[in-house]
């Protein structure tokens, strides 16, 4: 980043001046919600859940048992494609940082941990 003339970075303006806040969509909501666990089949894909209105910030975690490994894509995004969660392991989309869209899930334990091993995923979402 080049430095004005003055070699100082000038203060971001807001809307009513000098250091007033930038309001950034994505921000993490004031409520939270939890869908039910969706069960994933050994080597199946499972769509998530929808989105529910004015969310903000959405996290996806593998709840299965030992040895569950699955890939969290967009839905439709092609197999051996996403995110790839060990047991327990999660991830988090939207905020001031990311995305939201509709998600899958595809068990890959037998191709990952060498065993077929089905699993559950719960969905969390921050909202308005």
């Amino acid at each position: 980043m080049a430095l004005p003339r003055n070699g100082f970075v000038q203060p971001v303006e807001g809307a009513t001046g000098p250091g007033s806040a930038i309001s950034v969509k994505g921000d993490p909501g004031s409520t939270i919600t939890t869908d039910a666990d969706v069960a994933v089949a050994a080597g199946a894909t499972e769509p998530l859940g929808a989105i529910p209105a004015n969310t903000r910030r959405m996290t996806v975690q593998n709840t299965g048992p030992a040895g569950t490994w699955v890939r969290v894509r967009e839905v439709g995004g092609g197999a051996g494609r996403g995110q790839l969660l060990p047991r327990l392991g999660s991830y988090t989309y939207g905020g001031g940082d990311g995305a939201l869209a509709q998600l899958e899930v595809e068990d890959v334990s037998l191709a990952v941990g060498g065993a077929a091993v089905a699993t559950t995923i719960c969905v969390q979402y921050e909202r308005d």
